[in-house]
Protein backbone atom coordinates (compact mmCIF):
# COMPACT_ATOMS: atom_id res chain seq x y z
CA UNK A 1 0.00 0.00 0.00
CA UNK A 2 1.31 3.40 -0.57
CA UNK A 3 2.52 5.21 2.14
CA UNK A 4 0.88 8.61 0.82
CA UNK A 5 -2.72 6.54 0.96
CA UNK A 6 -1.59 5.23 4.43
CA UNK A 7 -0.39 8.94 6.01
CA UNK A 8 -3.82 10.21 4.79
CA UNK A 9 -6.07 7.54 6.09
CA UNK A 10 -4.11 7.44 9.68
CA UNK A 11 -5.12 11.42 9.32
CA UNK A 12 -8.83 10.93 9.12
CA UNK A 13 -9.25 8.50 11.42
CA UNK A 14 -7.76 10.88 14.06
CA UNK A 15 -9.71 13.94 13.27
CA UNK A 16 -12.62 11.40 13.27
CA UNK A 17 -11.92 10.37 16.52
CA UNK A 18 -11.03 14.35 17.73
CA UNK A 19 -14.61 14.84 16.32
CA UNK A 20 -16.32 12.23 18.11
CA UNK A 21 -14.52 13.03 21.22
CA UNK A 22 -14.80 17.01 21.23
CA UNK A 23 -18.38 16.45 21.06
CA UNK A 24 -18.62 13.92 24.19
CA UNK A 25 -16.87 16.38 25.89
CA UNK A 26 -18.98 19.02 25.05
CA UNK A 27 -21.74 16.81 26.95
CA UNK A 28 -19.75 16.05 29.46
CA UNK A 29 -18.70 12.56 29.23
CA UNK A 30 -15.41 12.34 30.81
CA UNK A 31 -13.13 9.31 29.11
CA UNK A 32 -13.37 11.13 26.31
CA UNK A 33 -11.03 14.23 27.09
CA UNK A 34 -8.19 11.84 26.58
CA UNK A 35 -9.08 10.70 23.16
CA UNK A 36 -9.65 14.74 22.26
CA UNK A 37 -5.85 14.85 22.56
CA UNK A 38 -4.89 11.21 20.81
CA UNK A 39 -2.55 13.01 18.33
CA UNK A 40 -0.63 14.83 20.83
CA UNK A 41 -0.39 11.65 22.94
CA UNK A 42 0.51 9.65 19.41
CA UNK A 43 3.60 12.69 19.28
CA UNK A 44 4.73 12.41 22.40
CA UNK A 45 5.25 8.73 22.13
CA UNK A 46 6.97 8.85 19.04
CA UNK A 47 9.14 11.48 20.31
CA UNK A 48 10.17 9.32 23.46
CA UNK A 49 10.33 5.72 20.96
CA UNK A 50 12.63 7.74 19.01
CA UNK A 51 14.91 9.11 21.87
CA UNK A 52 14.93 5.83 22.41
CA UNK A 53 15.76 4.28 19.31
CA UNK A 54 18.81 6.47 19.00
CA UNK A 55 20.37 6.21 22.19
CA UNK A 56 22.50 3.45 21.27
CA UNK A 57 23.81 5.14 18.10
CA UNK A 58 23.98 8.73 19.21
CA UNK A 59 23.63 8.71 23.13
CA UNK A 60 23.49 12.48 23.76
CA UNK A 61 20.99 13.35 21.01
CA UNK A 62 19.14 9.93 22.08
CA UNK A 63 18.88 11.24 26.26
CA UNK A 64 17.81 15.11 24.78
CA UNK A 65 15.04 13.22 22.90
CA UNK A 66 14.29 11.09 25.64
CA UNK A 67 14.28 13.41 28.37
CA UNK A 68 12.12 16.00 26.19
CA UNK A 69 9.36 13.26 25.23
CA UNK A 70 9.52 11.72 28.37
CA UNK A 71 8.43 15.25 30.09
CA UNK A 72 6.40 16.18 26.96
CA UNK A 73 4.18 12.95 27.76
CA UNK A 74 4.75 13.63 31.04
CA UNK A 75 3.15 17.01 31.11
CA UNK A 76 0.24 16.06 28.84
CA UNK A 77 -0.65 13.09 31.13
CA UNK A 78 -0.81 15.41 33.93
CA UNK A 79 -3.01 18.23 31.36
CA UNK A 80 -5.49 15.08 30.55
CA UNK A 81 -6.17 14.03 34.25
CA UNK A 82 -6.77 17.85 34.91
CA UNK A 83 -8.92 18.02 32.03
CA UNK A 84 -11.09 14.96 32.83
CA UNK A 85 -11.40 15.71 36.11
CA UNK A 86 -12.84 19.14 35.51
CA UNK A 87 -15.39 18.02 32.91
CA UNK A 88 -16.67 15.44 35.47
CA UNK A 89 -17.05 18.30 37.65
CA UNK A 90 -18.57 20.89 35.22
CA UNK A 91 -21.00 17.41 34.06
CA UNK A 92 -23.81 17.59 31.10
CA UNK A 93 -25.09 20.96 32.32
CA UNK A 94 -21.92 22.50 33.02
CA UNK A 95 -19.87 24.86 31.04
CA UNK A 96 -17.59 22.27 29.88
CA UNK A 97 -15.76 25.46 27.61
CA UNK A 98 -14.70 27.24 30.89
CA UNK A 99 -13.35 23.46 32.52
CA UNK A 100 -11.19 23.01 29.26
CA UNK A 101 -10.00 26.21 28.90
CA UNK A 102 -8.91 26.58 32.67
CA UNK A 103 -7.05 22.77 32.38
CA UNK A 104 -5.55 24.20 28.86
CA UNK A 105 -4.09 27.68 30.66
CA UNK A 106 -2.52 25.55 33.32
CA UNK A 107 -1.07 22.87 30.43
CA UNK A 108 0.33 25.78 28.53
CA UNK A 109 1.96 28.21 30.95
CA UNK A 110 3.73 25.18 32.25
CA UNK A 111 4.53 24.20 28.77
CA UNK A 112 5.78 27.20 27.82
CA UNK A 113 7.49 27.16 31.35
CA UNK A 114 9.66 24.55 30.55
CA UNK A 115 10.58 25.49 26.91
CA UNK A 116 11.63 29.23 28.69
CA UNK A 117 13.66 27.01 31.14
CA UNK A 118 15.06 24.02 28.55
CA UNK A 119 16.16 27.17 26.43
CA UNK A 120 18.20 29.42 28.95
CA UNK A 121 19.51 25.26 29.96
CA UNK A 122 20.90 25.56 26.38
CA UNK A 123 22.39 28.67 26.13
CA UNK A 124 24.26 27.90 28.68
CA UNK A 125 25.60 24.66 27.80
CA UNK A 126 26.27 26.49 24.14
CA UNK A 127 28.20 29.03 25.84
CA UNK A 128 29.62 26.88 27.47
CA UNK A 129 31.17 24.98 24.97
CA UNK A 130 32.27 27.82 23.11
CA UNK A 131 34.19 29.52 25.73
CA UNK A 132 36.00 25.32 25.58
CA UNK A 133 36.45 25.55 21.97
CA UNK A 134 37.95 28.75 21.74
CA UNK A 135 40.45 28.17 24.56
CA UNK A 136 41.81 25.28 22.48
Amino acid sequence: MEPVIVGVAVVVVLVAVRHLAARRVAAGQRPYACLMFLPMMLGAVVILWAGIQMFMAEPVAGAALTLAGGLYLGILLRFLVRLSRSVTSAGPNGDVATAVTESAVDYLTTLMGLMLVGGLVAVVILIVWGLGQAGR
